[in-house]
């Protein structure tokens, strides 16, 4: 009994290690910045494993992984969603769906990934360019 109990201290000790992040006082939510860092360490942790192993490239890997984040173009009720490309470069572009008086402003959104990571399908580049378009009423184009 002593020995397992030892054990299962140690493992908790590993688990709470791996999980925890000094985070300041006026976060709001600690609990969900500190799962997406374990989400997120974990899947680099697992991409430098299989890329030790030989089986294949960390940005291979970890794209695959970030695939499973990638939304379809739906449209709602606020906002029209198209696909289309600009000269042959594949892009979302998110239209509100209330009627202006004037030109709608654009709005040109290339995310972050130094070209070899994520597109505009994620699931929060998706969210963050149907707020920008319907809180600006401005027309958003995000490269993918």
């Amino acid at each position: 009994m002593g020995r397992k109990s030892l054990y299962l201290l140690i493992a908790g000790v590993f688990v709470a290690y791996y999980i925890y992040i000094p985070l300041p006082d006026n976060v709001e939510e600690p609990g969900r910045i500190m799962w997406m860092n374990t989400y997120m360490k974990t899947f680099t942790h697992l991409a430098t494993f299989i890329e030790l192993l030989g089986l294949n490239h960390y940005m291979v890997i970890f794209g695959f992984f970030m695939s499973f984040d990638e939304v379809p173009p739906t449209s709602d009720e606020n906002v029209t969603v198209t696909e289309t490309q600009f000269n042959n470069i594949p892009v979302r572009v998110y239209v509100p769906k209330r009627k202006s008086e004037a030109l709608r402003r654009g709005l040109f959104y290339i995310h972050g990934g130094g070209w070899c990571l994520g597109s505009a399908a994620l699931r929060h580049y998706d969210l963050l360019s149907r707020w920008t378009a319907e809180r600006l009423d401005a027309v958003v184009i995000s490269t993918k």
